[in-house]
């Protein structure tokens, strides 16, 4: 990205021009837009059962472009730019702080934005988390024999068991003349 905004501003020299080929670079539509390469903002996503999110927020978005904006002119000094000229490099220097200056309440204002959605998503998600131990201990109580009703049953079948055995071996035994004696 700064070659190319280092390519845009090649030959300009007064510290105006310089800044101002920047913000121009950031804000129309040849320079930084044509680099990006991120996607669109996102509207309507579900992130629960009937409700949903908004991410309209990009890169494209004018709070960061301007703020780019103001770190670039900084970043460019770093590599370079004005080399020999220190009144022009402090100059260009204090046009990057006023950029970012300039940008930080819309920055804010994003980073408010951003906090919102990011605080609907938690609750979501929270939402999700406890629905999904509710049904998963539903699921559990519906297939899951209860311990001291299975020992209840257990032991009733084992009685029993023993006492359908106990007839067999005596209707075993019987005999007419076992009946005779």
């Amino acid at each position: 990205m700064l070659t190319a905004l280092e390519t845009a501003i090649a030959g300009l020299a007064a510290v105006d021009d310089i800044s101002n080929g920047i913000d121009d670079w950031f804000n129309g539509t040849a320079g930084y837009e044509a680099l990006y390469t991120g996607g669109q903002g996102r509207a309507g996503l579900t992130v629960a059962p009937g409700e949903t999110a908004s991410l309209p927020f990009t890169a494209l978005d004018p709070a960061i472009r301007t703020t780019l904006a103001g770190l670039a002119k900084a970043a460019l000094l770093d590599r370079g730019l004005l080399t020999g000229d220190h009144a022009s490099r402090s100059a260009l220097a204090l046009r990057a702080g006023e950029t970012l200056f300039s940008s930080s309440e819309a920055r804010t204002v994003l980073a408010g934005r951003i906090g919102t959605v990011e605080q609907q998503l938690f609750q979501a998600q929270s939402r999700n988390s406890a629905e999904k131990s509710a049904l998963a201990l539903t699921r559990n109580s519906l297939t899951e024999a209860d311990p001291y009703e299975a020992t209840v049953r257990l032991k009733d079948l084992e009685s029993r068991l023993d006492a359908f055995y106990t007839i067999t071996a005596r209707l075993s035994q019987l005999s007419l003349t076992g009946y005779l004696r």
